[in-house]
């Protein structure tokens, strides 16, 4: 009994170490889970800036887009419209000048007007053919007009397709 008596500091030293050793461990594994939370929340709050950016930079380049659509729309719009206005133009001089020939051929002994009637015929002729040249090209304007919003429309449903696997 003795030499267990002999022991028993022994073993208490053991278990105090062992006791400090397993509270040094349990500080250590509390200072590493903080340390892992701490960390966790800085990489979410990373990743939602990281998401936020991203989410600006979809908007800014659907608001880029959708401008330069419409800046492109408008173009057009303004090309088609000068486009009729010349044509209109071109339209409402051929009639002017009819209507002059038409009055001056009134005036005209008739003799004269038959062979001016044959002149005026022949330019209203190629007014008329003039005219439809100028109805068939509107025409193929309005067609290409038709066209480009049909393609212009493909174009923002793939881009908003695009937008919606981003997000």
């Amino acid at each position: 009994m003795s030499e267990q008596r002999h022991l028993v500091p022994y073993l208490e030293s053991a278990v105090e170490e062992l006791i400090t050793n397993l509270h040094q461990l349990q500080e250590e594994k509390s200072r590493l889970e903080d340390t892992w939370r701490r960390e966790k929340m800085e990489h979410e709050k990373h990743l939602k800036r990281m998401e936020e950016e991203l989410d600006n930079q979809v908007k800014e380049a659907e608001v880029k887009m959708r401008l330069k659509a419409q800046e492109e729309v408008e173009e057009e719009r303004k090309t088609l419209q000068s486009r009729m206005d010349s044509e209109f133009d071109k339209l409402q001089s051929h009639l002017q000048l009819m209507e002059k020939v038409y009055s001056w051929l009134r005036t005209q002994p008739t003799e004269q007007r038959d062979v001016r009637l044959d002149e005026v015929r022949t330019k209203l002729d190629e007014a008329v053919h003039d005219n439809r040249q100028l109805r068939m090209s509107l025409l193929d304007t309005q067609t290409s007009i038709a066209l480009m919003r049909s393609e212009l429309l493909q174009l923002r449903t793939m881009y908003e397709e695009k937008c919606r696997e981003l997000s």
